[in-house]
């Protein structure tokens, strides 16, 4: 499989449920922040944001936000959802999603790598050996806007292949 490859796509993160988490063989989870549970660049949570962080922890599956964020912000945010946070994470470096298994007590071939971005979460994820969990993003980025339009560019190549291919996990 190649640094950019993926197998599970998913609209939003409510999407993704603690079933579905054990029917992929996930065990712990890391999670990224921008467009995936808050706005870019901001401390304002998507709506289900939460629910489905407390879903996750009811079903005693480890979580872990794991973001290229500042270290205030990433701890802000995960002080208000109650779990642990790697910031400065640097993907599509691994070694943040080693730091993230061995924190969570997992293999990290049994940890999901739930983000945005294929040029960061799941060549991250692939890099590591986890499983990547892409999302589609919930808003244009509002930081770096240039520089985001060109990777969004080069990612629209591969999941429109990918939807060719396989498509989303959940089918609506």
């Amino acid at each position: 499989m190649g640094l950019h490859s993926f197998k599970y796509r998913f609209r939003t993160i409510d999407e993704i449920s603690p079933e579905i988490l054990k029917e992929i063989g996930v065990k712990g989870v890391a999670v990224d922040l921008d467009n995936t549970l808050v706005y870019d660049g901001s401390l304002k949570f998507f709506n289900n944001s939460n629910s489905w962080v407390e879903s996750i922890k009811a079903a005693d599956i480890p979580i872990i936000i794991l973001s290229n964020a500042t270290a205030i912000r990433a701890y802000l945010l995960a002080r208000k959802l109650g779990i642990d946070y790697i910031a400065f994470a640097r993907k599509p470096s691994p070694k943040a999603l080693y730091k993230a298994a061995k924190k969570l007590g997992v293999d990290i071939s049994q940890l999901g790598m739930i983000g945005d971005q294929i040029f960061a979460d799941v060549e991250a994820a692939n890099k590591a050996g986890a499983v990547p969990l892409l999302v589609d993003p919930k808003t244009p980025e509002v930081f770096f806007r240039k520089h985001f339009m060109e990777i969004r560019k080069r990612e629209r190549i591969l999941l429109d292949e990918f939807n060719k291919r396989i498509g989303y996990y959940v089918n609506d």
